[in-house]
């Protein structure tokens, strides 16, 4: 039987329609687990004294924010886009078990909306609230993503048994999706044989290891459960060597009255693979969702990119559909470089929203099918 303690506090800022607010939210309640089996309930917030150092901050420079965000939003409406900011700041107490323990996170949040298909998005761990870096943040975004405007669009790629190059963001997508909720515990229990027919690259090695980014993930000294919080190898040399589950400091929920489950905190791709220095002419740039049904191992992405012409310079790509089989895609993986890059999101699983976060390089796999908008 386990008791769990937690608390959390947040503190909001959202920017729209050229006003900016700010809200906070705390929540405290217990838990007490008896194999499947749960009861909650709530319990008067503690006196605990959370750090308010980044939200005095922003509420001091709130004037010079807000004016600095409205600038920019107008430049954007004349383009047709609108503008949306968030930041979230979250501090956890957690006692599981009498083991105790203090996280964090946060992020701002960048959406803007226009005539792409799919909201173009930006999310970053900051270290300095000052008004200036995030200001600074939100333009460099802009000035690399909010560039397609100026061409129309000329035409619809359809393309069959295509391969591709995923961007490390978008890589880390990929994985997250086709191989990370596959085999967390509860998943894994009904696809463990289609996953270990799948011929892995053999130096394909997938690692969950949250150290140095507790701060982005949410995830600090223990699990939900109270147990320790270590790197896990999942995948070596191309073998299942563990899952995701439970017992192993995997154990997560979104709020004190939510069962832990197994899910991911970090994973890193540890591959020494080859490096393939000639990218394809398809870049994806960005996955925005996807999804993946377990029962026959098949995937859709939808996001953004671009392709490159040897004769024609780039294009721009939206609303880009991916579909494919995982078993093949993989299969067909191959390390594109060494640009590793760090990216954290938001997952949802089964109604719970926890902070996960995934360190990938660029790769190429192969797909079924490829569509999307071309523009010129």
């Amino acid at each position: 039987m386990f008791k769990i303690d937690q608390e959390y506090h947040e503190y909001n800022m959202k920017y729209s329609e050229m006003k900016l607010v700010f809200w906070e939210s705390n929540e405290k309640g217990i838990k007490i687990i008896d194999g499947n089996n749960m009861k909650s309930f709530g319990s008067n917030i503690s006196s605990r004294r959370e750090n308010r150092t980044a939200i005095n901050l922003l509420l001091q420079e709130r004037f010079q924010l807000e004016k600095e965000l409205i600038n920019i939003d107008k430049r954007l409406r004349k383009g047709g886009h609108t503008l949306l900011i968030y930041i979230k700041i979250r501090t956890e107490f957690i006692d599981a078990n009498t083991i105790s323990d203090n996280r964090e996170y946060n992020y701002l949040r960048v959406v803007v909306r226009g005539d792409s298909k799919n909201p173009i998005t930006y999310e970053k761990h900051l270290d300095n609230f000052c008004y200036i870096n995030i200001i600074q943040n939100i333009n460099s975004f802009l000035k690399q993503e909010i560039f397609y405007k100026k061409f129309n669009m000329s035409d619809k790629i359809n393309y069959k048994n295509y391969k591709l190059t995923f961007a490390p963001k978008a890589a880390g997508v990929f994985v997250h999706e086709a191989i990370g909720h596959m085999i967390e515990e509860d998943i894994f229990q009904y696809v463990e044989n289609n996953l270990r027919e799948i011929n892995f690259p053999n130096s394909f090695t997938l690692c969950d290891d949250p150290t140095g980014y507790e701060k982005m993930v949410g995830i600090n000294k223990i699990d939900d459960f109270g147990t320790p919080v270590k790197a896990v190898k999942l995948i070596v040399n191309g073998k299942i060597e563990n899952i995701i589950s439970l017992d192993n400091g995997f154990a997560r929920s979104g709020k004190y009255d939510e069962l832990p489950i197994p899910r991911m905190r970090m994973l890193c791709i540890e591959s020494p693979l080859e490096v393939v220095e000639d990218i394809n002419d398809l870049i994806i740039t960005s996955i925005d969702y996807g999804q993946v049904t377990p029962g026959n191992l098949r995937f859709e992405l939808n996001g953004r990119g671009y392709f490159r012409s040897k004769t024609e310079g780039f294009h721009y790509l939206d609303a880009i559909r991916i579909k494919g089989n995982i078993k093949d895609s993989i299969e067909s993986l191959k390390i594109i470089g060494r640009d590793k890059e760090v990216f954290v999101a938001d997952c949802v699983k089964k109604g719970q929203l926890v902070r996960v976060g995934m360190k990938s390089p660029s790769m190429s796999i192969i797909c079924e099918s490829v569509e999307g908008d071309l523009y010129e």
